[in-house]
Parts: structure tokens; sequence; C-alpha cells
């Protein structure tokens, strides 16, 4: 499945995403934390990407989402592995 940001008439949508959800999450030009796409994992609202201490907070919160990402892919649902 696959959330196309910039066509999301509302954050209903992103209501999809379950915690523990698996994300790559695919930046644009406007993004100064990625320049290429990051797996992340959802929780709550937030988004918590690969290779960052999670004790740091998240990375995204689903605001940062709408403005700094074009595009949600869903890798895996509740949480399973990769």
């Amino acid at each position: 499945m696959q959330i196309s940001v910039k066509h999301l008439p509302s954050m209903i949508e992103l209501e999809d995403l379950a915690d523990g959800d698996r994300v790559r999450l695919h930046p644009n030009n406007e993004n100064l934390l990625h320049s290429k796409p990051v797996a992340a994992t959802y929780s709550d609202g937030y988004f918590f990407c690969d290779g960052t201490d999670p004790m740091d907070g998240p990375d995204y919160y689903v605001g940062d989402v709408m403005r700094y990402v074009d595009r949600i892919e869903v890798i895996n649902s509740g949480g399973s592995n990769e």
C-alpha cells in the first residue's frame, strides 16, 4: 500500500497507519533530514527512522511528514519484520 501525501485531502487517511507499521518515507527536496528514502517505524503519530536512537525522540511527527515527505510506502503492517 502507498499513501501519497501530496494528494491527501485530510489527515484522516494517515490514520490508516497502525502503531508498529514499518514504512518507507520518500523525502521531498525541502527535507533537511533525509535526501533519499528511509525506513521508519510509525508509533502514535510519530515516525522513528532506522539508524537513529529512539531515545533521542522521533524523527518526524505527522505534520513534518505532510510537509517534508512526498510519499509513504507501507513495508509491513503491524510491526512484522521486513
